[in-house]
């Protein structure tokens, strides 16, 4: 698998989670340390938040499966915390936007600016990684098998 094949799987499992009924019921495996619980409390402090309208969508039972692989991806390989954070203020980032690349200004903002400790760049350092992190494992196990 391409970086651009993995991330694209990401951003379809983000797009499951951020559009489900009811995001905790939504959660789709991986226990307790999920990539929504880590960013829904950034989400749900926009000023903006509440003006948007709630968006519900029903998904196949084929993309709820593949949201679920995308996210056990995440826990199987890419190390909690700051990282983990990253990636998922990113792939959300790619939802609420244009399809795009991520918004790494809006996201150094999430992760506290200049207070945090971060550079945008070493965000995005930081997500980049992770999104190898899963292809170089994912592309081993396929080899492997």
């Amino acid at each position: 698998m391409r970086f651009a094949d993995v991330e694209a799987r990401l951003v379809e499992g983000m797009t499951v989670l951020m559009r489900s009924p009811d995001r905790e019921r939504g959660w789709i495996g991986g226990g307790g340390s999920s990539i929504w619980r880590m960013v829904q409390d950034d989400m749900s402090n926009d000023p903006e938040a509440d003006d948007r309208p709630i968006i519900t969508r029903a998904f196949t039972r084929q993309q709820q499966d593949r949201a679920a692989e995308a996210m056990e991806w995440v826990v199987a390989w890419v190390p909690s915390g700051t990282t983990r954070r990253a990636l998922g203020l990113a792939l959300v980032s790619q939802v609420l936007g244009d399809g795009g690349r991520p918004d790494w200004p809006w996201i150094w903002q999430r992760m506290g600016g200049k207070a945090g400790g971060w550079t945008a760049e070493a965000l995005r350092k930081r997500y980049s990684r992770a999104v190898m992190m899963i292809c170089t494992s994912k592309n081993a196990r396929l080899s492997a098998e």
